[in-house]
């Protein structure tokens, strides 16, 4: 029997964070997660969207390829956390099964193992713990508070950006001012100290953005 996967939604759009930003994609929201972060797409901890579909990996390829329109676009799995839904040997054939011939990128806090079909996999770590097992991922992303500090201190970050990079030399690092809905000034901040930090380091720290927040695109 098929494994079933709690979805959120699964939409068209394209990328607008990280390395890959701009690149066109259909987004795999899966439900739940592990953390419980105010601002995240998903909504909260261990579920939040109270009623997800329940679909087969290839019921979710099947989706993917009609609200894109193509036979083999890129795909994201994010969440909430996707590898929550990924970690027995049996849901990570299916998937690998179902998406063969596909691009497939996933968006990580780093506390699960990725499956090795996916081809890049980015990690916005929230704590200090991340998963040792899993290869290095293509790229670390970490969010900026207008506080001037690194997203994830209540949640126990205290290793930070040069630990990472310590630890990753070669993988890029990305530093994302956080958005403030409604309050201009807390995302200037967070921007202006995000550019100080990418302007003393060295060139594998990138400034991030949210494109498409900017555009008005999901």
């Amino acid at each position: 029997m098929s494994p079933e996967f709690k979805i959120s939604e699964i939409f068209w759009s394209f990328q607008g964070e990280g390395c890959n930003v701009g690149m066109p994609a259909v987004f795999v929201r899966l439900s739940g997660c592990d953390l419980e972060c105010p601002f995240c797409d998903e909504g909260g901890m261990l579920g939040s969207n109270p009623r997800p579909d329940r679909m087969t990996a290839e019921q979710i390829r099947d989706k993917v390829r009609a609200v894109s329109g193509q036979k083999f676009p890129n795909v994201i799995f994010t969440g909430g956390e996707p590898t929550m839904h990924m970690k027995r040997k049996v849901e990570q054939e299916a998937l690998e099964t179902a998406f063969k011939g596909f691009y497939t990128m996933i968006e990580s806090n780093g506390h699960f193992k990725v499956p090795d079909f996916i081809d890049w996999v980015t990690v916005s770590p929230k704590d200090d713990y991340f998963n040792g097992s899993q290869r290095p991922p293509d790229e670390f992303k970490f969010l900026m508070e207008s506080t001037g500090e690194i997203y994830g201190k209540e949640f126990g970050l205290v290793f930070g950006v040069e630990s990472i990079r310590k630890v990753f030399p070669d993988t890029t690092i990305i530093i994302q001012p956080i958005t403030y809905d409604g309050n201009e000034l807390k995302s200037q901040k967070a921007t202006a100290y995000a550019l100080t930090l990418v302007k003393n380091s060295n060139t594998n720290i990138r400034l991030g953005c949210r494109l498409h927040v900017i555009t008005g695109e999901k």
